[in-house]
């Protein structure tokens, strides 16, 4: 990594750990201007680092940012360099990954690992993980060796059947407490796909299926972000009239994806009421 300046360090690192970044994210991040970027970003696929998903202008949903990511090459880079271990490094299975169809859903869950992170590192909190749905472990090809390929958040019940969160997440005080919460990103309008998207997180959270996963003696904070705000009240209206939904109140929180940041603060609960993490 000594041949490599040290802000093209830090882009290949960022790609490492958030696996899927535009350019907008990665000034978000605080790299450099989108200007520089570009640039920068320019020369790392030239030296085969880094690859990126192109997306045409769409007539319904004008023109989508390009996606960057680490190849298999620069994640060798980044471990040889010492900065992270190949084992933590996110880089796609396949050269070429294409998700159209999850386009907004997998940038918006992006988006809340950033806020998280930058509300962890500003208020003193240690953040321990955040795993997303497309973190993969396993391999089909090597099945028997490393499991089937799938999601690192996926939660599996006592007879087989699983489901899996957006993001699972834990960070740290400066208490020495540690936080454990499971989070749903809401793009669509379906107040009752999403309805039973908060019954799959509540069963899981009986069972206590994240806590044993992640070896943590408390229970999980459950928590949804909506793009559209109105459909957020629409659903916890829906939610209110569920008696067994509302014993889940004190863990069950909700946010509006325009008030994200910071990411710790107005929450709301069920009843209405706004409240922050722990």
């Amino acid at each position: 990594m000594d041949v490599i300046s040290e802000k093209k360090e830090e882009i290949l690192t960022l790609l490492a750990k958030y696996k899927f970044l535009t350019v907008s994210q990665l000034e978000t991040l605080g790299v450099s201007s989108k200007q520089y970027l570009q640039k920068t970003l320019k020369v790392l696929r030239e030296t085969k680092l880094t690859n990126r998903i192109e997306y045409a202008f769409t007539a319904k949903l004008g023109k989508f940012e390009d996606i960057h990511f680490l190849t298999s090459r620069g994640a060798t880079a980044i471990a040889q360099g010492g900065i992270m271990n190949i084992e933590e490094i996110q880089v796609p299975s396949n050269s070429q990954p294409i998700f159209f169809n999850d386009y907004v859903h997998r940038i918006r869950t992006v988006d809340c690992q950033i806020a998280f992170d930058q509300w962890t590192a500003q208020t003193g909190r240690t953040s321990v993980f955040f795993e997303c749905y497309y973190h993969k472990i396993g391999s089909n090809r090597k099945k028997a060796q490393t499991g089937v390929l799938q999601a690192k958040t996926r939660l599996y019940f006592d007879d087989g059947k699983y489901f899996e969160p957006d993001g699972v997440f834990m960070y740290e005080n400066e208490q020495g407490e540690k936080t454990l919460a499971t989070i749903e990103i809401c793009n669509n309008r379906d107040t009752k796909k999403i309805e039973n998207q908060v019954k799959n997180h509540l069963l899981a959270f009986q069972e206590g299926l994240a806590k044993k996963k992640y070896e943590h003696d408390k229970g999980n904070y459950i928590l949804f972000v909506f793009s559209e705000p109105d459909i957020m009240k629409f659903t916890i209206d829906r939610l209110l009239k569920n008696p067994n939904i509302l014993k889940a109140e004190p863990f069950l929180l909700f946010k509006s994806l325009k008030q994200l940041e910071p990411f710790g603060s107005d929450w709301v609960k069920l009843t209405g009421e706004m409240t922050a993490l722990k």
